[in-house]
């Protein structure tokens, strides 16, 4: 990471971006690189409540041709990583949010703080506190 200062501006930067940090505590990134990009839009994609009612090959397809627009020079490998980057790290945040929440509603009590948990979550994803925590809250 370099950081220059010229003309009141601190400037951030990579060999791939330069983001500046203004002196009055206003901060802007200059535009994304295409690695950035594509982490940003596999995110949206992947959350997007309208993408999940879409047809599998049509999600494929919007994919190329998002990768087409806004990363065209990533490798097919770099692209991978990515995507399973994003994958491991929600389930690390979905797993530490979910333990904090036990914890928290729970103070001690895993069984029952689980309970509250999968009330709090619904029936329809309480597949996910069971996977989580195993079935120790049956």
């Amino acid at each position: 990471m370099l950081l220059n200062q010229n003309n009141g501006e601190a400037n951030i930067g990579t060999k791939l971006q330069e983001t500046k940090v203004l002196v009055g505590g206003e901060f802007y990134l200059t535009d994304f690189n295409e690695t950035e990009k594509w982490i940003a839009i596999t995110s949206i994609m992947k959350t997007s409540e309208m993408v999940k009612k879409l047809p599998k090959d049509m999600v494929d397809y919007l994919f190329i041709q998002l990768r087409r627009e806004f990363a065209p020079h990533l490798s097919d490998e770099e692209v991978r990583n990515i995507e399973k980057e994003i994958d491991s790290l929600a389930k690390s945040v979905q797993k530490l949010c979910f333990k904090s929440a036990t914890k928290m509603l729970g103070k001690g009590d895993v069984k029952e703080a689980i309970k509250q948990l999968t009330s709090i979550v619904g029936k329809e994803k309480s597949d996910i506190v069971s996977r989580l925590f195993g079935n120790s809250h049956k």
